[in-house]
């Protein structure tokens, strides 16, 4: 039935609380488009903010000591925050279209660059060994 409408909430929870919820509808068929609904915010599209960054390389060593961080779409970015496992903010880094992010002080593990841009967030891991 193409008359279907699904609403897709999302909340974001870590050790800080719990975010507001924010949600998308979808109509259609098997396979719908996304959209908004009419009375949400406007969100870029998802796959726009999944693929904000690019990270080179990753894993990245410490004796490598340096990711590179590139723009992955043209989307305009707004602040980027560096976050370990725990969800600690390890350091804001200034948004700019090419970066070089130093993990030479870096302990082995998983991190995440959380990057705000156009109303949303995107979060994109990397890892240290």
């Amino acid at each position: 039935d193409n008359g279907t409408a699904t609403t897709l909430y999302v909340t974001a929870k870590n050790s800080c609380g719990e975010s507001p919820a924010a949600f998308k509808t979808i109509t259609g068929g098997i396979n719908p488009p996304f959209r908004p609904a009419a009375d949400s915010e406007s969100f870029p599209p998802l796959d726009e903010i999944a693929s904000a960054l690019e990270l080179h390389p990753n894993p990245v060593t410490r004796n490598q000591g340096v990711l590179s961080i590139t723009k992955a779409n043209s989307a305009t970015i707004t602040g980027m925050k560096v976050f370990n496992l725990q969800g600690q903010m390890i350091e804001e880094l200034t948004p700019s279209a090419s970066m070089k992010l130093d993990v030479s002080t870096y302990e082995p593990g998983v991190y995440f660059i959380q990057t705000a841009q156009d109303g949303g967030l995107s979060t994109t891991k990397f890892i240290v060994e």
